[in-house]
């Protein structure tokens, strides 16, 4: 095997990549790739959460309260509060990322 080549790659990369469509206002991309992370890591919480929001501004709706479901059976004490004193964004951008989570049907 060459030197450098990448078997795998790692998990805060690819949810970087996603998240940043996201905040560049590139919904129908975030979706698409979220959607795609989401597939290959199930158990990846951080990728469910963006991913309710870009289905919400991409218009997905039903896509978007499946997978805000998703995120409160995986966490069920999860808020869009919490979330942001996590995550730390930006206030437009956390403006942002509530109001679509709040769409999706997560609780602020």
């Amino acid at each position: 095997m060459p030197c450098g080549t990448i078997l795998f790659r790692p998990v805060s990369i690819s949810a970087g990549r996603c998240n940043s469509f996201y905040l560049l206002s590139r919904f129908a991309e975030a979706f698409r790739t979220l959607k795609r992370g989401s597939e290959r890591m199930p158990t990846y919480r951080s990728m469910f959460v963006w991913l309710a929001a870009a289905a919400a501004m991409a218009d997905h709706m039903d896509d978007a309260q499946h997978v805000a479901a998703v995120v409160t059976t995986q966490q069920p004490s999860f808020t869009i509060r919490s979330w942001l004193d996590f995550i730390r964004l930006p206030e437009r951008d956390g403006r942002l990322l509530a109001e679509d989570l709040h769409r999706a049907g997560l609780s602020l």
